[in-house]
């Protein structure tokens, strides 16, 4: 009998409160920040493809001729505890062809598990032509040491393999502004 009474008060009062404002996401604050700027090609908000994790691209700084001489590469959402929203992850500069960029990917992590710019990986940024799609090429020296190799007669003929990636399938997909192409493929 008891319940009854209780029931009916958690009724009333989920019914009488007032619905509470949905608040911004991280990616609605970023839409509505670059939604204000003249953007070039590469700026905007990018998507890591099987991730969570977006990623704004935007002017960091111009140089005195009144070109940009380098985008940064913000975290504003991300699936990697170490890569708090609002972190920069890295830089992009512009280089002489259209649509490359080269590229300096913070990976180091600090003690309390924030990115550091110490060693970056370096790679070439390519934007496709409809401007949906940024792929990521790494370069840079790979030195491996093979110490067994150093040991007389034993290890002389040692097999390694070495595994490389897929070609041309690292990258990012622009979620902010719309391209006319999507981002998905959609099925009929």
């Amino acid at each position: 009998m008891m319940r009854l009474p209780v029931l009916l008060l958690a009724i009333l009062s989920v019914s009488s409160a007032p619905a509470a404002e949905p608040t911004p996401s991280a990616i609605d604050e970023a839409v509505s920040r670059l939604s204000s700027l003249p953007l070039h090609p590469i700026e905007g908000l990018w998507q890591m493809p099987g991730h969570e994790s977006v990623l704004e691209i935007v002017r960091d700084s111009v140089s005195p001729s009144g070109e940009v001489a380098r985008y940064r590469i913000e975290a504003i959402v991300s699936a990697d505890l170490a890569v708090t929203p609002g972190t920069v992850v890295g830089t992009v500069t512009p280089t002489a062809a259209y649509g490359i960029y080269d590229s300096r990917i913070f990976t180091d992590v600090e003690g309390d598990r924030r990115l550091i710019p110490t060693s970056p990986r370096r790679c070439t940024i390519t934007l496709d032509n409809d401007e949906s799609r940024l792929v990521a090429r790494r370069y840079g020296r790979n030195i491996t040491l093979r110490w067994w190799r150093l040991l007389p007669y034993m290890f002389r003929w040692a097999v390694s393999v070495n595994s490389q990636s897929a070609p041309d399938t690292d990258g990012l997909v622009r979620i902010y502004p719309e391209t006319s192409s999507p981002g998905v493929p959609v099925y009929l």
